[in-house]
């Protein structure tokens, strides 16, 4: 399916150093292709982490691309969505791809949160648009081409487009090709980051998914591993392995370890702030 030409009219965008970005997901730069894109889709799931500990240590968050950058590229942290795919739509954008901003709703309690809930990023290449996500938990590891009704396998997951009446695409995703489910609802209508800012702000609060507990996830080469406030949990080629969190300090060591993060230094800079 080829998109509409919508980059006459978008804004241009803040210019960051792909070269330190480059450098922090440990690939090279290549010109603008669909085995690039999928190169640096994964590199991203496999070297930067979804993380809320900004917010459950109650540290203020700015829609600020430039601070998305020093937090995750030079201080080497992760973020939620709305910060890691902003900061992804501004890479692919400084290095040659023709990509545009969506609006992506996610599912709660059955009905579709308010728009502006995720940004998600579309990319066009050779007349075929993909879906490109790095902030969804636990997704999927390769862009996906946005052909209605055509499966598309995911290491151990399908997923599927399909439209609603007003033209917008639904993400689905199975475990058997058989049952679906619905993940999130997207328009085509090109997008401007500061239109994000009231639903950033609402994750920062208290009625926030992403304020009931810590949680620190990322995809590894061998699997994926997963740090909340009761457990730490790892999976290798296909085998889970769960271990308890016995208490803060143990927390603590589990973060450092298994993701490079200093827990005192994070809690630290909250007071400082």
């Amino acid at each position: 399916m080829a998109r509409l030409n919508h980059f006459k009219t978008r804004p241009k965008l803040q210019q960051i150093p792909t070269d330190e970005y480059l450098e922090r997901l440990k690939i090279k730069k290549e010109n603008p292709a669909l085995s690039f894109l999928k190169k640096l889709h994964r590199a991203h799931l496999q070297n930067i982490p979804f993380e809320n500990l900004d917010i459950l240590f109650g540290k203020r968050m700015e829609l600020d691309i430039h601070k998305f950058f020093e937090k995750i590229v030079r201080q080497k942290r992760g973020g939620i969505p709305t910060e890691l795919n902003i900061l992804f739509y501004h890479l692919l954008d400084g290095l040659g791809f023709n990509c545009l901003l969506v609006s992506g709703r996610n599912r709660s309690n059955g009905d579709w949160v308010p728009d502006f809930d995720i940004p998600l990023i579309i990319v066009t290449l050779e007349d075929e648009d993909y879906l490109v996500d790095v902030g969804s938990l636990s997704l999927f590891m390769e862009p996906k081409r946005m052909e209605t009704e055509t499966l598309q396998l995911d290491y151990n997951q399908y997923f599927r487009f399909k439209t609603d009446p007003d033209g917008r695409f639904i993400l689905q995703k199975s475990f058997n090709s058989i049952e679906f489910e619905n993940i999130y609802i997207f328009g085509l209508e090109p997008k401007e980051v500061i239109q994000f800012l009231e639903m950033f702000r609402y994750h920062q609060s208290a009625d926030s998914s992403f304020s009931q507990e810590k949680v620190v996830f990322q995809h590894t080469t061998k699997g994926k591993v997963m740090l909340t406030d009761k457990l730490l949990l790892v999976e290798e080629k296909g085998q889970k392995t769960q271990y308890p969190i016995l208490h803060e300090d143990d927390f603590a060591s589990k973060l450092h370890d298994h993701f490079g993060l200093d827990y005192n230094k994070l809690f630290r800079e909250r007071l400082d702030q």
